[in-house]
């Protein structure tokens, strides 16, 4: 999933639940996935897979625990960044920070990203980023380091090098056990898109 651009920031939260044929009996639960999109720029989702299935009533309050809205921080900015600028966007699910840095020719864009502190409270295991993988004007770009770590550590790294009037995409993969229910497996998938200006 890939957002486009970056836009002032609102909240829409979309739930799924497993289909029935994913669930080992009527009633119950393996997989919910909790969503959450901040206008056009910056889109979360985490999916908890349990390793026993839960019940409907537990999968709701999970989904609804889960899905408490934290603050949102507004902003006006338009949907770019200019050199030297800055942005950052929140969600339920952490905070994404990036800088347009520029240079005689060329610029970098340093990123990071914080998992929210409710995520962090249900990882009952280190964090393995997949590493941010980014694409310039459409072309992949070699993917940024992973790393395994605690959930309270600020992931970052750096897309580099970018041009003025470029688009950039990026995605990451973040993926730890939970203690939620029975435990299991969560993963929390970010994206978006900046739009490079002088």
């Amino acid at each position: 999933m890939i957002a486009l651009g970056i836009g002032s920031l609102s909240l829409v939260i979309g739930l799924t639940g497993t289909p029935a044929s994913a669930a080992s009996a009527a009633g119950e639960v393996r997989e919910i996935s909790i969503e959450t999109k901040s206008a056009k720029e910056f889109d979360a989702v985490l999916k908890l897979t349990f390793d026993k299935p839960v019940t409907q009533g537990e999968a709701d309050r999970i989904r609804q625990d889960m899905s408490k809205q934290a603050p949102v921080q507004m902003s006006k900015v338009e949907d770019y960044i200019s050199c030297e600028g800055d942005l950052t966007r929140s969600n339920q699910h952490g905070t994404w920070t990036v800088q347009y840095v520029c240079f005689s020719g060329y610029g970098t864009i340093p990123w990071g990203f914080k998992i929210a502190p409710n995520v962090q409270a249900i990882a009952a295991s280190n964090v393995t980023e997949d590493g941010l993988r980014w694409w310039r004007n459409g072309a992949s770009m070699p993917k940024n380091a992973g790393h395994n770590v605690p959930a309270w550590y600020h992931f970052h790294g750096t897309m580099n090098p970018v041009y003025h009037y470029n688009t950039v995409q990026y995605q990451d993969y973040l993926t730890f056990r939970h203690n939620l229910g029975s435990g299991g497996t969560a993963t929390l998938t970010f994206a978006g898109a900046l739009d490079l200006l002088p």
